[in-house]
């Protein structure tokens, strides 16, 4: 592996506290970047969509302009490893996949569970790995063990997400039992769907495990964990299947791997617990 120290990047500010702020020099893979498809090579820029409200993965800072979190970085740092610059652009989540397949973008970082639906549409290039947890209000009565026990329940969602397909699901199975169906309410982004909780309109958020963490702990007191975390997946860089990258990323992440640079990004998030060895194309078990 030939590293030539390099900094190029979008947003990059020094205005920001420095546990925020997104990385500056993470250097360029020489034979990663060699791979890149010319016509990406001529266009110097990855256009990266991501939906900025699944904090600690991808939000935007105290400044509403530059979005940070451990998904941000590694999309900043992919680019870097490939000397290639990356514009950061914040979107709604149910539009990104679709981007993708139309060619309006070549790579996306948004959290993405790999799954077999997904790797129909788009290549996904693992990099991380979670599963989902739920939280409820504080106050509130509502207890569970795990999904079976949503039966009858209200539950938040953002649309489009992992959480979706496995409350209705859930919501299914529930009806075939015989019991009360769940009530998924599918909302546009993690925001609203927090807020149903908060405010008491849904009795249960799911949410990816480190993101419900996130937000039991930023909550003031008004929103607590309950149950068993379940479903751990791994997380796909999601690639337009007509762009030829996906080997290219992957070359780049398991880089990051192998030098360190990537636990340094999931260490400045708290993250360092579901981190993965080695990145694969399309591992959706």
């Amino acid at each position: 592996m030939s590293i030539l120290l390099v900094a190029c990047g979008d947003d990059e500010t020094g205005e920001l506290p420095a546990d925020v702020r997104p990385l500056s020099s993470v250097g360029v893979d020489a034979t990663a970047a060699e791979l890149v498809p010319a016509s990406v090579r001529r266009s110097g820029t990855l256009v990266v969509p991501m939906a900025t409200t699944y904090p600690p993965n991808e939000f935007f800072a105290e400044d509403d302009t530059t979005i940070i979190g451990m998904g941000a970085d590694m999309a900043r740092a992919i680019g870097q490893r490939l000397d290639l610059d990356t514009d950061l652009r914040s979107v709604p989540f149910d539009t990104i996949i679709p981007g993708l397949v139309d060619g309006r973008y070549l790579m996306a970082v948004s959290s993405f569970t790999d799954t077999k639906e997904r790797e129909e549409e788009v290549d996904m290039v693992t990099y991380f790995q979670a599963g989902t947890g739920f939280f409820t209000r504080a106050d509130g009565p509502v207890e569970l063990t795990g999904i079976g026990d949503l039966c009858g329940k209200s539950v938040a969602v953002p649309v489009e997400t992992i959480q979706a397909d496995d409350a209705r699901a859930q919501s299914d199975e529930c009806e075939s039992d015989g019991k009360e169906p769940v009530e998924v309410e599918e909302l546009p982004n993690q925001t609203a769907a927090t807020e149903a909780v908060d405010s008491g309109v849904a009795d249960v958020g799911m949410a990816d495990t480190p993101v419900a963490a996130y937000i039991v702990k930023n909550s003031e007191g008004t929103l607590r964990k309950i149950g068993e975390d379940f479903g751990v997946a791994p997380y796909g860089v999601a690639v337009s299947k007509d762009s030829k990258l996906a080997p290219v990323v992957q070359a780049a992440v398991q880089s990051l791997i192998d030098d360190g640079t990537y636990e340094r990004i999931l260490e400045r998030w708290g993250l360092e617990k579901d981190a993965i060895s080695r990145s694969r194309i399309n591992a959706a078990g």
